[in-house]
């Protein structure tokens, strides 16, 4: 994101890649708010609205549709061996077990970028400092 406004009228995630700026406030009335990595959600009186970053260095494309399948159908057996939640707080805990399932989901279908060491290039190396790099080394 390229803003951070101080206030009751902005939710950002953990990170600060998503947020959520309420702009008029007489309009709108947030009667809650949560937030992760990469996510952040505030609830209306009549609906939820959520903002999601998604890295443009996770290629949707290469998604792995059956190992997502698999794991949504594991998540589902399990989930749905739970009894209907009675009160806000199982509803609540439902929700929460639902967004791992989620998540798991994601990370057993996505790859994911290998740690790999990178380093912005220096402004002052030249030709001339590789060159006496290299006879450097040589040595």
């Amino acid at each position: 994101q390229y803003l951070n406004i101080e206030g009751k009228t902005w939710f950002a995630d953990k990170t600060g890649t998503a947020a959520i700026w309420i702009v008029n406030t007489k309009n709108v009335t947030v009667n809650n708010s949560g937030s992760g990595a990469g996510f952040v959600w505030i609830q209306t009186p009549t609906t939820y609205l959520m903002s999601v970053y998604l890295s443009p260095n996770e290629g949707i494309s290469k998604l792995d549709p059956e190992a997502l399948r698999a794991s949504l159908a594991k998540s589902c057996s399990t989930l749905q061996n739970n009894p209907t939640p009675d009160t806000r707080s199982e509803t609540e805990r439902t929700v929460l077990n639902i967004m791992k399932e989620i998540s798991a989901a994601c990370d057993a279908s996505m790859p994911r970028l290998k740690n790999r060491s990178f380093h912005r290039p220096a402004y002052w190396w030249s030709t001339d400092i590789a060159k006496l790099r290299k006879i450097c080394h040589q040595l």
